[in-house]
């Protein structure tokens, strides 16, 4: 009898996929046994159908492609519930779970908070991809009426997009959490996305301070007013006012005696 090793095993069913909580434990502890169970359930429903993988290989270059995985099961006639699904690696500077469901709770409808019934989660290993941990993971979120239902599906892509980003800035994912306490916005979104990009080029001279100076921008200006104004712009007068309080404090802590001030006109 051949006995196949991973590599040369085929993956025609999620079954397929062997995983393993990524800390060491003992399979005759039950009530964790059965958390491993319903989350190897839970891969089941997570990832997409058919497979659009089929070995090893094909595996590997999925994960490297696609994750993070975020999908979401239709949303029907409230009062009801659906569940959001994640495969991702560990968020770095804080727990997982957290992040995800704060991000949740915060986002998804605009001047209220979500009700997430529950949320399973786990850290796991792939048998075919083991010096990678990952974070799976399944929230059921309340559906209370139709106003709540069609919010919901106006902004998941939105939802998706601002995890994905903040996913990718890996370290300032806190930073970005806490710097989200308003409704969804997509021009506010693109500033975002704009800003990790000048932190990593420009990381002498910018820091997360710049999520927070664009929450306090937010919560001080109109729709009217960002709407009418390039999100380009709208990010320029962000870093032009940091890097300004920047440059003006490094003056006075050389100079104390003298009296520092520093103007910038550009169009409004």
């Amino acid at each position: 009898m051949d006995i196949k090793t991973p590599s040369e095993k085929k993956i025609l069913v999620v079954e397929d996929l062997k995983i393993r909580p990524a800390f060491p434990f003992y399979s005759r502890a039950k009530n964790l046994q059965q958390h491993v169970d319903t989350i190897r359930g839970l891969l089941s429903k997570a990832l997409p159908h058919p497979l659009p993988f089929s070995d090893k290989t094909t595996f590997e270059q999925w994960i490297q492609a696609s994750v993070p995985w975020i999908s979401w099961g239709e949303i029907e006639s409230p009062p009801d519930c659906f569940s959001m699904f994640f495969l991702m690696k560990p968020v770095p500077s804080m727990l997982s779970e957290t992040f995800i469901s704060e991000m949740i709770k915060r986002w998804l409808l605009p001047h209220e908070e979500t009700s997430i019934l529950s949320f399973e989660h786990m850290q796991i290993l792939f048998e075919l991809y083991p010096n990678q941990t990952f974070f799976i993971g399944e929230a059921k979120i309340l559906i209370k009426n139709k106003k709540q239902a069609d919010l919901m599906n106006q902004n998941l892509s939105l939802l998706k997009k601002e995890i994905l980003s903040a996913l990718e800035s890996g370290r300032y994912a806190r930073s970005l959490l806490e710097s989200k306490a308003l409704p969804l916005d997509h021009k506010i979104n693109l500033i975002r996305e704009t800003f990790i990009k000048l932190i990593k080029k420009f990381p002498e001279d910018l820091d997360e301070t710049l999520f927070h100076s664009l929450a306090t921008m937010q919560s001080l200006t109109t729709t009217e007013f960002r709407e009418q104004r390039a999100y380009s712009h709208l990010a320029r007068l962000v870093v032009s006012k940091l890097l300004i309080r920047n440059h003006l404090s490094r003056e006075l802590n050389v100079f104390p005696e003298k009296r520092h001030m520093k103007i910038l006109y550009f169009p409004t």
